[in-house]
């Protein structure tokens, strides 16, 4: 039952042919579609002796094909030297019975020049590339379809723009949290220089003598009240110590009177606790005086 299978005749009509790789046909035995592999077998002499086949089942083929399929790799197919198709992933039972025009391959030469790419349009548009199969009649065509190749590019494009916009919504608030935190601030150091300006204001306008120091002891504000008290301007006597204006008898006592008061934590003397000092003239006069202490707090 053998004589009317090519992969039989092809073998007994000629003697060098070698391997031979059938088109699919329905198995007898089963009924599966099936390709044949053959060789002859002969003498020493030459002569004919019966020939070696072995079937393999296209479904394997396909479903190896399916398992080591890539996200971006369709189609893959399996072609006789003349086009026809052997096996495909995914099945495409409208071209069993068709070709395909394959390119040009070499049979020798580089492993570049066993390789052939062509470009597809219309639905399936894409590019495939051929390649011989080394030792066997057979044709390798893998796919790469245009809408596979891009799908997984909108997906990570649609990821890169969800998370863009996420960081652009993340930086605007952020934005807006600062701003209101600088509008803020500008706020609180307009009212803190208002009320700085009025300070300065009232302090100048003083009937009284102020002479304000810092926590080292330096004068920092003179006012002019202060300055016909003692003859200095206050350009003389600012960042110079308090005890300028002071005769040397009473300047460790009053030091030791201020920095206690300094620590005590009160914010001012009751108003009838003055105390009697003498300060000391530019002239080096001595002038009798009553002070009050006020301390305030700085941020």
């Amino acid at each position: 039952h053998l004589k009317d299978r090519d992969y039989f005749r092809i073998q007994v009509s000629h003697p060098n042919f070698g391997l031979f790789v059938s088109k699919p046909v329905t198995n007898r035995v089963d009924g599966k579609r099936t390709i044949f592999l053959s060789r002859r077998i002969q003498n020493s002499k030459g002569g004919f002796i019966g020939v070696v086949a072995a079937s393999l089942d296209i479904a394997y083929i396909e479903t190896l094909y399916d398992s080591a399929k890539f996200d971006s790799v369709d189609p893959i197919q399996l072609f006789l030297e003349d086009g026809t198709l052997v096996a495909g992933s995914p099945h495409d039972e409208t071209r069993i019975a068709g070709k395909t025009i394959l390119p040009a391959l070499e049979k020798g030469g580089s492993e570049r020049t066993r390789f052939k790419s062509d470009r597809s349009s219309g639905e399936s548009a894409g590019v495939t590339t051929y390649r011989r199969i080394s030792g066997y009649p057979l044709v390798l065509g893998v796919g790469n379809r245009d809408d596979k190749a891009l799908e997984a590019w909108r997906e990570t494009a649609r990821v890169i723009l969800t998370e863009s916009s996420l960081a652009i919504l993340l930086i605007l608030a952020a934005a807006a949290l600062l701003l209101r935190k600088q509008r803020r601030e500008e706020a609180l150091t307009a009212a803190a220089r208002e009320s700085d300006d009025r300070l300065r204001a009232m302090v100048a306008s003083a009937m009284d003598a102020i002479v304000t120091i810092g926590n080292e002891g330096r004068i920092v504000a003179f006012n002019p009240a202060a300055q016909n008290m003692f003859g200095y301007s206050a350009e003389e006597v600012i960042g110079k110590p308090l005890d300028l204006l002071l005769p040397d008898r009473f300047r460790a006592a009053h030091g030791e009177n201020v920095a206690a008061f300094g620590q005590s934590g009160v914010v001012a003397r009751a108003k009838n606790s003055r105390m009697e000092i003498v300060g000391l003239h530019a002239d080096g006069t001595e002038i009798p005086l009553e002070t009050t202490i006020t301390q305030m707090a700085t941020s």
